[in-house]
Order: C-alpha cells, then structure tokens, then sequence
C-alpha cells in the first residue's frame, strides 16, 4: 500500500446475515444480477464516516477511526436484535436500485446514516442501468420475503480500493461464500442462463422453503 501518502475514505457500519441458507440464496441473487458485486448481503445502519488513511499505517488508522469505535459500540446489539425482510420495492424518486424493506425496530437506536432517515433495507441489485432494472423489478415484484432472522454480525464496509484491501482480513467479500460448497451446489441447482429466469428461480425456491410467497 506504498502507492498513496494519505488518503480519504468513507465507510459504514453494516449488519452482515448470518450464514444460512437464505443468505446463500440471497447472495446468490445478488451475485447473479450483478457480477461484480463485492460485499455479501448486509443492512447499512451507520455512515458514512470520513475516514483518513496515511501511508505509515492505515490498518491503525481504521482500527482507530470513528466507524471503528462504534462498530464495537454496537456490536454485541446488532447480534441480539431481529431483521424481517419484507417486499421487493424501489425508491420513490424513481431510482434504479432493488431492495427488500426491512422491519427491525431494534436498529432504530443504532441508525445514524448522514443522507437518509430511518429506513433499513437490504439491497439486491444496485445498478444505475434503468432498463434492466426495470426487467428484474419486473420479475421480482410478484414476491414478498417471509423472513427474520437474529445473530447478525456488525462489520466496516469501504468505498475505496484502499478500503478494500484494509477490511478484506474481515471476511465479508462476495467470495467467501463462493468457497462453500452448499453454495457452489445451489448456483447449480438453480442455474439459467437467463438472468431475469434466474432470479424466478431463486424466488421460487425461497417460496418453496417457506421464506417467501407470490402475490396475489
């Protein structure tokens, strides 16, 4: 990391899903609508933090920055409190990005996010391609999540390359679930080569499992 002497980066405190096999399929989902997708499925409930690296050590600099002290702050009440995941929406302001709406009424008291409300969410596919969005909003919105879940994990989410390199040693990449061999196993199962049919088929085996229905 010699190739900068200071740099600034923003970053957020998340609540990362337990590993199960609805965050498998969620992830899943994610990877398949968007391919460079890098985080695993997670629920942003503070941030953004101005964080500044230097040169001499930036893995000190994070360990010692604001989104740090709060991320032990919250960590033990992240890990307690329940996440129900709801309806496939969009923003109101017509943007292109997908998510489940989240009910957590135990995250309002660790919420501090500079730009938005109280308004937790888990998003499937962050895009700024209007088109597809609209392909795959069309194909999940006749499903609604019937899933809660306790025992997820506060982690550092960064928005850099330099983050990136910082909190790969966290182990919230994409990736790490890629390893998995139950997760190898389901990209198979389910596998289309029509991403818009790929989602269905995720949708339908969370349907299947009793982790979502169609809408009437």
């Amino acid at each position: 990391m010699s190739h900068f002497e200071h740099r600034i980066i923003k970053t957020y405190c998340v609540a990362v899903l337990p590993r199960s096999e609805f965050s498998y399929c969620i992830n899943l989902l994610r990877l398949i609508l968007n391919p460079s997708e890098k985080w695993v499925a997670h629920v942003t409930f503070r941030g953004p933090y101005i964080t500044y690296l230097t040169k001499s050590d930036p893995f000190l600099n994070l360990a010692n920055s604001e989104a740090a002290r709060d991320l032990n702050l919250y960590r033990h009440g992240i890990s307690q409190i329940n996440f129900k995941f709801q309806n496939v929406k969009r923003f109101e302001n017509s943007s292109p990005v997908i998510f489940f709406d989240c009910y957590s009424p135990g995250l309002a008291r660790m919420w501090w996010k500079r730009d938005f409300g109280y308004f937790p969410h888990l998003t499937i596919l962050e895009t700024r391609d209007f088109s597809y969005s609209d392909l795959i909003y069309d194909a999940l919105k006749d499903y609604t999540i019937d899933y809660s879940c306790n025992g997820a994990q506060a982690k550092i989410l960064a928005n850099s390359n330099i983050g990136h390199e910082l909190i790969d040693r966290l182990n919230i990449y994409i990736d790490s679930y890629r390893r998995y061999r139950y997760f190898r196993t389901l990209e198979s199962k389910l596998y289309s080569h029509n991403t818009k049919e790929y989602a269905i088929n995720i949708m339908e085996y969370l349907v299947e499992k009793g982790w979502a229905h169609r809408n009437t």
